[in-house]
């Protein structure tokens, strides 16, 4: 459930910075509640795609060591995605 505002703030931001420069995106991002509901969203949202890829491996994929690794690799490569999210974000912000 925590996509679905997390969802409608992004897309409402991103209306609101239509026609703005990269100044203005940097401007907007420091603000210290910009960054927090950044960082969730990208948090929530690579977890999101981790649960769902998961679901998709256990009801496709019947052998059971290739299930147990196609599963640690998506959870290790959602955690990694995840992290770059949120140095790219404090990159941005320094």
């Amino acid at each position: 459930m925590a996509l679905v505002p997390l969802t409608i703030w992004f897309v409402g931001s991103l209306l609101a910075l239509t026609g703005g420069d990269h100044s203005t995106f940097v401007v907007w991002l420091r603000s210290p509640f910009n960054t927090v509901v950044m960082v969730v969203f990208v948090v929530a949202a690579f977890y999101h795609m981790a649960l769902g890829l998961r679901v998709v491996v256990e009801d496709y994929i019947h052998d059971a060591r290739i299930k147990i690794f196609a599963i640690a690799i998506i959870q290790i490569g959602c955690f990694i995605l995840s992290i770059t999210g949120i140095v790219s974000i404090i990159m941005v912000i320094t």
